[in-house]
């Protein structure tokens, strides 16, 4: 024994390896997720607009959305979220201070329902809830002064919040053209499981998930760039469709696989 293999073996060796490279490449463009709606910036911003859960006694939020293309398998959805939570001090007191790369668990579920009659919530089509790990917002910025005191310094501007995008999928075999996404979480006083009393309760930052809000668009009526709004004056909040949010609709992405 040389421990060679005869060329020809060899060759229908090579043979079978590309085609099981083939396989997998075409298997995985097949299976890959499209993006079928979206109204989040181009570039995500340091900060963006948003509804405070703890502040306006909210325990989901939410929006309608009409998907584009014909992708609808296990739906992965992206959602803005603005983190104003500090590791000691607060916004309000102008004298955050976090650690680079400092982050707070929170549990967040991401419901899919359809819309019933005049754009009320309709049947739960499925749910998945992730603990996602959340940036605290950076520390206050000698950079930011006046009335932007106590905030943070992005790329020539100052935030109180910082933009963190999440996602979660849904694992569904197909959702309709039409659903509404709403994001939920518990607070301290709000949420399916509200958790006061907690040690954070009596710290001078308080809770970090009770600064933690969704991300919303800023009032201009921006249209999706993929998708429509098939609903463009509606919000879900608590369950609920409530009128009046046009220009402020949740910041969500959709990709789905075909």
């Amino acid at each position: 024994m040389t421990g060679k293999i005869p060329v020809r073996v060899a060759r229908t060796l090579v043979a079978a390896v590309a085609m099981l490279a083939v396989s997998a490449v075409a298997a995985g463009a097949a299976g890959a997720a499209e993006v079928v709606y979206s109204d989040l910036p181009e570039v995500k911003p340091g900060n963006v607009v948003s509804e405070g859960f703890e502040a306006t006694q909210t325990a989901s939020f939410g929006g309608q959305v009409e998907l584009a293309g014909t992708a609808r398998k296990n739906p992965n959805i992206s959602v803005i979220m603005s983190s104003w939570a500090c590791q000691t001090g607060s916004w309000f007191e102008h004298n955050c201070k976090s650690e680079m790369g400092s982050k707070f668990e929170v549990p967040i579920t991401f419901s899919i329902n359809e819309v019933g009659p005049e754009n009320s919530v309709g049947a739960l089509l499925g749910s998945a809830t992730k603990t996602f790990r959340i940036a605290y917002r950076p520390s206050a910025s000698a950079k930011c002064t006046g009335e932007n005191a106590g905030k943070w310094y992005h790329m020539g501007s100052c935030f109180n919040g910082k933009a963190v995008k999440i996602y979660q999928v849904v694992k569904l075999p197909s959702v309709p053209s039409r659903f509404i996404v709403t994001v939920s979480y518990n607070t301290s006083d709000y949420g399916a499981m509200p958790q006061r009393p907690q040690p954070c309760n009596g710290e001078a930052q308080g809770c970090p998930y009770d600064s933690l809000n969704v991300g919303i668009q800023d009032g201009t009526e921006a249209p999706p760039s993929i998708g429509a709004f098939p609903a463009p004056d509606i919000a879900y909040r608590n369950g609920a469709a409530e009128e009046e949010w046009s220009g402020f609709q949740p910041l969500l992405q959709v990709k789905a696989g075909a």
